[in-house]
């Protein structure tokens, strides 16, 4: 098994994440820890740190909302 490095942006997410202290929501996520990244890097590596067991996600069925594509209704945590 090889080691996955935790790359900056992974980190200004898992930060972002424990700082929260509890589910945010995708596209509120982008906004306090995408920084120049593009939406469609960042899911990448929200996706990334979901398959290695840093984070989790959960879809977010009860609050309405219309979030711009590419983000979807998804709510993140941080694992650990």
């Amino acid at each position: 098994m090889r080691d996955d490095p935790i790359t900056p942006l992974d980190r200004a997410i898992l930060d972002a994440l424990h700082a929260a202290g509890g589910p945010v929501r995708e596209r509120v996520l982008f906004e306090r820890a995408g920084g120049n990244a593009q939406p469609s890097t960042f899911i990448a590596a929200l996706e990334r740190l979901a398959a290695l067991g840093h984070a989790h996600v959960a879809f977010d069925r009860d609050a309405p909302g219309s979030d711009p594509e590419p983000f979807e209704a998804r709510m993140w945590r941080a694992v650990g």
